[in-house]
């Protein structure tokens, strides 16, 4: 009899554990990412600084480095988007390119994307890359940033000059 109810056990056990990891689909989470950074880019290119601000972690302090360097916690992140917009116009920031790396409750989401801006009358495209490391909220599930990194590749060097004869 103890035998057959540690068996029942067991079966029982591994049915829950199989039920369990068998609910989790990685595609969801992944639109939810796509879904996420769409988003963003949205909120940049309608340089919507609260819009983007909703997009970073409450829970822990975010990061982001982007072109005024390492900026720490959402004070410092929301002046930095503030200052860009004061400095440039944004037209459009297209993602071009993206590729998430997930667990359930951690991902790192990398890619390229296109950007045309406008400083006074001079309208300029930049293609840059982008990561993201987000993490699930504990309250509602859903994807929040906790660190993003921007940026624009620097241009190939100069070749060096031919040797002299």
């Amino acid at each position: 009899m103890r035998l057959w109810r540690g068996v029942l056990l067991l079966v029982l056990s591994l049915g829950l554990l199989a039920g369990c990891s068998m609910n989790y689909d990685p595609q969801v989470d992944i639109a939810a990412l796509d879904s996420k950074i769409a988003r963003f880019a949205e909120m940049v290119t309608a340089e919507n600084v609260d819009g983007i601000m909703e997009q970073y972690s409450s829970d822990v302090e975010p990061e982001a480095y982007m072109i005024y360097g390492n900026m720490r916690g959402s004070d410092q992140i929301r002046a930095g988007w503030e200052r860009l917009f004061a400095e440039i116009d944004v037209k459009n920031l297209e993602i071009t390119e993206q590729h998430h790396k997930l667990d359930r409750n951690m991902a790192v989401s990398y890619g390229m994307w296109r950007m045309t801006i406008q400083r006074g009358e001079m309208e300029m495209p930049i293609e840059g890359r982008f990561s993201n490391v987000m993490g699930r909220n504990a309250g509602d599930g859903h994807w929040q940033l906790l660190a993003v990194h921007l940026s624009v590749p620097l241009p190939a060097m100069a070749p060096p000059p031919p040797p002299e004869a």
